[in-house]
């Protein structure tokens, strides 16, 4: 085995051992954990995670809310009404979050033609540092800010920790909500449930 694939293998192994120990959600109430940096175990289920799948299937959403998105452009959440759409709440210190982002990337790419939007709604950074993440990660769909937005916050149940994830149909109804992180197969699935 070559230097660079078992160096490779090590730093994997290291991630799989830190999710392992680390939350399957991360709580605004506590204290960041330190910079895990990008993940390296991007497409792997998370051993020992928790997700919470909460049933809200077929309950109205409330798009009546307007947020900045990272460059400053106003952003209405109900234009995105009448599209099958993903809204996932995170903070760029989680790392949970971090490990799905990857997963959403891909997602947005697989199921861009069939009309896929995926929002990310990060709870509490400023907008410098997301543009610096939103290009570190390679973040292919919006990136809204939702500092000081305590209210939609409050309605999408992302007030206390993160990740939570929304999948939303098209008649805006709620397919379902994950609280924490879960499989890139249980988002993908979900997704396909929009469809």
């Amino acid at each position: 085995m070559g230097h660079f694939r078992w160096f490779r293998v090590s730093l994997i192994a290291l991630a799989i051992g830190v999710l392992w120990l680390g939350p399957a959600a991360c709580s605004k109430n506590v204290a960041p954990p330190e910079d895990m940096g990008p993940p390296v175990a991007a497409g792997q289920a998370v051993p020992g995670s928790t997700p919470e799948s909460v049933d809200r299937a077929g309950q109205p959403v409330d798009f009546n809310f307007t947020l900045k998105d990272m460059n400053g452009a106003t952003v209405q959440l109900a234009s995105y009404k009448g599209r099958p759409l993903v809204m996932n709440f995170w903070a760029t210190w989680c790392p949970p979050c971090k490990l799905e982002i990857p997963w959403f990337i891909e997602l947005k790419k697989k199921y861009a033609g069939q009309g896929l939007e995926i929002l990310g709604v990060s709870i509490d950074d400023p907008a410098p540092d997301l543009k610096v993440f939103a290009a570190e990660y390679k973040m292919n769909y919006p990136v809204l800010l939702g500092l000081d937005q305590d209210k939609m916050l409050e309605t999408y149940e992302a007030e206390v920790s993160v990740p939570v994830t929304w999948f939303i149909k098209k008649d805006g109804t709620v397919q379902s909500r994950n609280i924490g992180i879960n499989t890139r197969e249980f988002f993908e699935s979900q997704i396909k449930a929009l469809f």
